[in-house]
């Protein structure tokens, strides 16, 4: 029937291989950078959700479901990681770009003033990295900054509305699960 043809079909795309800049996640393929998904390029920022799902539909791909970030973050940390006390900064600094100080950002100069001005405010408030620049930010499936570094879109649970994963500016990501909504 209709169910084992699925059935069939998902466990045949688990075998097939992924583009070369993608890893196997389950059965879809995952970007290893963070989007553009070069290495040592600056990843994307202050886009809206609707944009990153337009840039990943123009190059053929789509937006991960919470679940599939989930499962390509795991394992980045070889260990649990563990809070300085009432600093909000991890005690691996180094292995992933979340133990820097958060910077408190001008709302007003973001959005109520021209774009000169919220260009000027992002890169006061930048402390990204180049994606790839840590090699010990590293899921166990062999995805890049999944925790730290930029924020990126994924889809909700229940596929209507997005959610940021990995996210560092609004708070230090500590585990795949984080994430602001």
């Amino acid at each position: 029937g209709n169910m084992w043809d699925l059935i069939v079909m998902a466990i045949l795309r688990s075998f097939e291989s992924c583009p070369e800049d993608m890893s196997r996640v389950g059965d879809t393929c995952v970007d290893v950078y963070e989007a553009p998904n070069i290495k040592d390029e600056k990843p994307l920022i202050m886009k809206t959700a609707f944009e990153a799902e337009s840039w990943c539909e123009d190059k053929g791909k789509r937006l991960c479901t919470m679940n599939e970030w989930v499962n390509a973050c795991e394992g980045t940390y070889k260990e649990v990681p563990k809070l300085i006390p009432n600093s909000g900064v991890v005690k691996s600094p180094g292995v992933c770009n979340n133990d820097k100080s958060w910077i408190l950002p001008s709302e007003r100069a973001l959005t109520r003033h021209g774009m000169r001005e919220a260009m000027r405010e992002e890169l006061r408030l930048w402390q990204g990295e180049p994606s790839g620049h840590r090699l010990g930010c590293v899921s166990s499936t062999g995805v890049y900054d999944t925790i730290g570094n930029v924020e990126e879109w994924v889809k909700t649970k229940d596929g209507f509305g997005y959610a940021l994963m990995g996210h560092y500016w609004s708070k230090a990501s500590l585990t795949c699960k984080d994430r602001v909504t």
